[in-house]
């Protein structure tokens, strides 16, 4: 599989905090994707991210 991940460090809002990379340099959040996943896309690697969006806007904070 490859994996890419795209970094961002607290504080980070902007395209241009995010760093893209082959391994995690866990500064603040971290988002893996596989690019050769079956049937992945751009597409759905964008709908992936808008469902955790979601799911983090309605837990309560912090996460169980």
């Amino acid at each position: 599989m490859t994996d890419r991940f795209y970094n961002v460090a607290l504080g980070g809002s902007m395209k241009g905090d995010v760093t893209e990379a082959g391994s995690d340099a866990s500064s603040f959040a971290a988002l893996r994707v596989t690019y050769d996943a079956t049937g992945n896309s751009k597409m759905q690697a964008l709908r992936a991210i808008e469902a955790i969006k979601q799911a983090i806007e309605t837990e309560t904070w912090p996460p169980a």
